[in-house]
């Protein structure tokens, strides 16, 4: 016969259950915390008891039991019946009841927790209830309530910083969240030890271990985590989220099949902020693909500039909807030369400040930018009352503004990492649509896998973004540096009125005068020739051919633009 049946009351007799809150109290102590074994048991021996009044003591099994899991402490015990009849327990024994039972025949799951067996002996009939007595089993040490932790949590320590995952994705642990997951999943245990400081020892335990030290999830560049799974763009393969890859945050928005993908709404926003421009609008749709990936390979920084009221802030309001908010941080570039700020970008997947000042740029800052675009090395970083540290970002930078990037002198070759998007469609103020942002982001999912299509161009294209080599952005030197004025002007100028042709050729003084009347400076011919040479690379070739009389230098595979070909001048 199953234990449970001996405690199944027949429709005209009382329970044998004569004091629940003995059971319910003795299952507490034996299971030690384990709510899943407690509730599986205890909801069986809620079917043997009836709503009952025990000498006046009204007792309803599902509101006790409720009270019970909440931590709310019952009667001691109840008014009991004669129970002259009754065994007496020992000092050392548990009741003849479903515990004891249960404990008999799950010695397997039990094994760690010390529970004497049954030891009834006949004595004088006495009025006092019966006492559940159970031996309290030692308090596990903070090393096993570590190896504990690691084998209900998948943790991982990458430079210094944990994460965890969360079934989704791996989430950054500061300290006080590492403590409330600590105390969460061990807070029975902690209870023994009465102390606080053993969940420090378990943190530091957890970072110490070889287990969590040398697990390492994969990196796949080509990912891209949605709420409903991961979608890899390389093999075109959608499966369920997975710790085998690392992966930090999700795209604010699920999966959905390219072929019922459809955003009207977007696609015409997008015309007329560009001005219809395809290169730009190209660009737009690759720069939202490579965000919403796990690539951080392209190591460019993406600037929106131009005047204001052309809807730029609103453009990247979109952008940081689609990541979840623990995920994107804000940063000023101009506080990046900060002590503390490059710790900010830890466990982030994009930074988005869409109003920047305007101001030079400090070399500390460049710098900085530097680092955190190059993807090559570790970036020493600090938090506030932590010890220094060096870590690996993974952190996009995007920012607006209605004014120039402006650097210091000797700095230019940061323009090369920086990938502009030009913001001239003034919107007037009759024409806003004040709800534009919303009826965007109900086109959310669309967007996001439409973006998805072009970002397997770009990768397949080496990362190399539409217009990269004729949209630059609008950066000046400060401090009067002529030699960075020369420079940033004349990628300027190849921009926008000079054309990259097979069997195309073109004198370098007429190219050089072209550029003087064009931007009112004066350079020799030789030092235009040098400049030009620098910027365009291989793609020029130099060579003699005759002009008045005379053989002059000149570049094969460059022209001017057309008159109706020309980028109207800034």
């Amino acid at each position: 016969m199953n234990w449970m049946d001996k405690f199944q009351p027949s429709k005209e007799e009382t329970p044998i259950v004569e004091n629940p809150v003995e059971i319910f109290q003795g299952l507490k102590k034996i299971f030690g915390g384990d709510e899943k074994a407690e509730s599986a048991e205890v909801a069986k021996l809620k079917k043997c008891i009836k709503p009952n009044n025990f000498e006046g003591v009204k007792f309803d099994p599902n509101a006790d039991f409720d009270r019970f899991l909440q931590g709310i402490n019952l009667p001691q015990e109840l008014p009991q019946k004669d129970v002259s009849n009754s065994p007496v327990l020992l000092d050392t024994a548990v009741p003849e009841n479903a515990i004891t039972q249960y404990l008999a025949k799950e010695t397997g799951s039990l094994a760690n927790r010390s529970v004497t067996s049954l030891v009834p002996v006949e004595k004088e009939p006495q009025k006092t209830p019966a006492k559940v007595l159970v031996t309290e089993s030692k308090a596990p040490t903070p090393l096993e309530m570590m190896e504990m932790l690691i084998k209900q949590v998948l943790f991982v320590l990458i430079d210094k910083a944990l994460f965890w995952f969360d079934g989704s994705a791996y989430r950054l642990l500061e300290e006080s969240d590492l403590h409330r997951l600590i105390f969460k999943v061990c807070k029975f245990d902690i209870y023994k030890h009465g102390k606080p400081k053993v969940v420090n020892e378990i943190a530091n335990f957890l970072r110490m271990t070889d287990d969590v030290k040398n697990c390492r999830p994969l990196r796949s560049p080509h990912l891209f985590a949605f709420p409903n799974g991961y979608y890899h763009a390389d093999i075109n393969v959608f499966e369920a989220t997975n710790p085998r890859y690392f992966c930090t945050s999700l795209l604010n928005a699920n999966y959905m099949s390219i072929e019922t993908a459809s955003c009207p709404v977007f696609d015409e926003y997008l015309f007329a902020f560009t001005r219809g421009d395809p290169t730009v609008i190209q660009l737009i749709w690759q720069i939202l693909g490579y965000l919403f990936s796990n690539n951080v390979s392209a190591k460019k920084l993406f600037y929106f500039y131009g005047s204001h009221n052309t809807s730029k802030s609103m453009l990247l309001a979109f952008i940081g909807s689609c990541f979840e908010d623990e995920s994107t941080a804000s940063v000023d570039v101009h506080t990046l030369n900060e002590r503390f700020v490059m710790s900010t970008f830890v466990g982030k997947h994009i930074n988005i400040h869409a109003d920047l000042k305007g101001g030079t740029l400090n070399s500390g800052t460049v710098s900085r930018i530097k680092q955190l675009v190059s993807g090559l090395d570790k970036i020493p970083a600090e938090k506030k009352f932590g010890q220094p540290f060096q870590f690996e970002n993974t952190c996009k930078l995007v920012f607006a503004s209605n004014h120039p990037l402006t650097l210091p002198h000797n700095e230019y070759d940061l323009i090369d990492k920086v990938i502009a998007i030009p913001c001239f469609n003034y919107i007037p103020r009759e024409q806003r649509d004040p709800t534009i942002l919303e009826r965007l982001k109900r086109e959310k999912d669309s967007i996001i896998r439409m973006a998805i299509e072009h970002y397997k161009q770009l990768a397949a294209n080496n990362l190399i973004f539409a217009g990269e080599d004729i949209l630059t952005p609008e950066l000046v030197f400060s401090m009067g540096d002529q030699r960075g004025n020369i420079e940033l002007n004349l990628r300027d100028f190849v921009a926008r009125y000079c054309v990259f042709e097979e069997d195309a050729y073109i004198h370098t003084q007429t190219l050089n005068d072209r550029f003087k009347a064009l931007y009112n400076i004066e350079i020799d011919t030789p030092t235009f020739s040098v400049h030009l040479k620098a910027i365009c690379g291989e793609r020029i070739t130099p060579h003699k051919r005759r002009l008045e009389n005379s053989n002059r230098n000149g570049y094969c595979n460059i022209r001017l633009k057309e008159d109706n070909e020309s980028v109207s001048k800034k």
